[in-house]
């Protein structure tokens, strides 16, 4: 047997919670989707700025590699998860 699924409410009849809900996802994937590229343009400009600039091991160009390595992806998942979340692929069917 087929089980109904009755959440399948459209979204003008969804109880004013769960718009709520719905619209708050989808302004923070705007947020996300803006915010990833400012930080890999933050840490890229702290990179330049910091490099060779004195003696301790945050103006050496390893550590700033090592770092900008491992928050890109991170950065570009936010990314992604802002666009799915503007899609609406977070909102329960």
């Amino acid at each position: 047997m087929k089980k109904e699924n009755s959440s399948s409410v459209p979204d003008s009849e969804a109880s004013p919670s769960r718009r709520f809900g719905g619209a708050v996802k989808r302004t923070m994937g705007f947020v996300w989707i803006i915010i990833a590229p400012v930080i890999i343009f933050f840490l890229i400009s702290g990179a330049i700025n910091n490099i060779g600039n004195g003696s301790k091991d945050i103006n050496k160009p390893i550590p700033w590699i090592i770092i900008i390595t491992i928050f890109t992806p991170i950065a570009a998942g936010l990314m992604v998860f802002g666009y799915y979340a503007i899609k609406g692929e977070y909102d329960k069917n």
